[in-house]
C-alpha cells in the first residue's frame, strides 16, 4: 500500500498514461450508457397532449441543450488535449524510432490529467443532464467516483 501512494503522488509519465487511459474507458462507457438511455426513455415516453401554458423563458444557460453543449465542450476540450499529445508522441516516435529524442514530449505527460480533468468534468455534467432529475445527486456522483476509483483499484490490484 506504501508503493502504491508514494506512485500516486510521485506520478511518473507511465502511471499518468496508465490512469487515464483507464478514467477515459470508464467515464466513455458511462456516458454511452446515459446517452442509450435518454434515448430509450425519449423513444418509449407517451407524448404529452398539447396545452395552452405560459412558458416563462429561461436563462441561457439553464437550458437543456446549452447545459449539454457546455458539457461536451468540455468533454471534447479534454479528447482534443489528449489526442493532440497522442499524435505528437506517434509522430515523433515513427519519424525517430523508439530512441531517446522523444522523451521531451513524455515529459509533457501532465497535459493528460488535464485532458483529464476535462474529460471528467464534461463527462459527468453529460449523465446529469441526460439521466431523470430524480436521481440526482447520485446519477453524476457515482460515475465521477467510479471513473477515477476503478483505474486506481485496477492499478493498486494488479
Amino acid at each position: 500500500m506504501k508503493g502504491f501512494w508514494y506512485e500516486l503522488f510521485n506520478l511518473d509519465d507511465q502511471l499518468i498514461r496508465e490512469l487515464m487511459n483507464g478514467m477515459w474507458f470508464i467515464l466513455s462507457l458511462e456516458v454511452l450508457l446515459a446517452l442509450i438511455y435518454y434515448i430509450v426513455w425519449r423513444a418509449i415516453k407517451h407524448p404529452i397532449k398539447p396545452q395552452n401554458i405560459w412558458v416563462e423563458p429561461e436563462v441561457w444557460y439553464k437550458e437543456l441543450g446549452t447545459q449539454l453543449a457546455l458539457a461536451w465542450a468540455c468533454f471534447i476540450t479534454g479528447a482534443t488535449i489528449r489526442a493532440g499529445w497522442i499524435w505528437l508522441l506517434l509522430e515523433c516516435q515513427n519519424r525517430l524510432g523508439h530512441r531517446k529524442d522523444c522523451n521531451y514530449i513524455l515529459d509533457t505527460a501532465e497535459w493528460l490529467l488535464l485532458a483529464s480533468v476535462f474529460a471528467i468534468v464534461g463527462g459527468v455534467c453529460t449523465i446529469r443532464v441526460m439521466l431523470p432529475y430524480w436521481l440526482r445527486p447520485w446519477s453524476y456522483i457515482v460515475p465521477a467516483v467510479v471513473a477515477v476509483a476503478v483505474p486506481l483499484l485496477v492499478h493498486l490490484l494488479i
